[in-house]
């Protein structure tokens, strides 16, 4: 039986119907109204390879990519300011219920995630980094990067803007999956799901966050399996 993420991209009438009927179109406003980025909105880009998941970029410039499912379209935000007083009590406990529970889940994520360290390039030789992986409630995979003494995209030569995350899953192209932003101290995090279980993982120097296709150096890489 094929794994689900293949099983998604092989079905081609559910494909043609995502593509031909989107509930979403480039340049929409969306907000995410489930999963761990509740209430986050931002612009809505375009479908990935896998129809059920789409690029968004936040409202903070950042892209970042999630299920269709979870996005609705955003109305403004007094449509999800947090519940009024006389919903208060009844959510206080229900959270106060679950904080157990999700004590338990959290302590269950760290034994079961596994940290890939990240290869530099020679153009950066002093970077590091690693990924970190782990499974949330949908089994999809929690991709977590962190990354120190990587030098600043326009120290590049040639001079670049960004610098792009990109995963790569085998017999498929690489997906943008975000913009990896680095601090003032040369550090930087990024963090992403996917419903892939074993992908490359490389990061490059681009003139765009939005870039469909790396065309930039490459700095950094890591092979990822769960």
């Amino acid at each position: 039986m094929l794994p689900r993420e293949e099983l998604m991209l092989s079905d081609p009438i559910r494909i043609a119907d995502a593509t031909n009927n989107p509930r979403f179109h480039p340049g929409d406003e969306v907000v995410l109204s489930e999963g761990p980025h509740k209430y986050v909105h931002g612009t809505f880009l375009r479908l990935k390879e896998d129809v059920e998941w789409a690029a968004i970029k936040e409202a903070n410039g950042a892209i970042s990519s999630h299920p269709v499912e979870w996005m609705s379209t955003y109305t403004g935000p007094l449509s999800y300011i947090a519940p009024q007083k006389e919903e208060r009590k009844s959510d206080f406990m229900r959270k106060l219920g679950s904080i157990i529970t999700l004590a338990v889940v959290s302590a269950a994520l760290v034994y079961a995630a596994k940290r890939f360290p990240l290869t530099a390039a020679s153009i950066v030789p002093a970077a590091k980094g690693s990924v970190e992986i782990g499974t949330d409630g949908n089994g999809n995979t929690e991709v977590k990067l962190k990354v120190e003494h990587l030098a600043n995209p326009t120290s590049l030569s040639p001079s670049q803007a960004n610098y792009v995350v990109w995963l790569q899953a085998k017999d498929s192209g690489p997906e943008n999956e975000g913009d990896l932003k680095v601090n003032g101290k040369l550090e930087g995090t990024f963090q992403t799901v996917t419903p892939r279980k074993n992908f490359e993982l490389f990061v490059t120097g681009e003139n765009g966050a939005t870039v469909n296709s790396p065309s930039g150096p490459e700095v950094l890489r890591t092979s990822v399996s769960r």
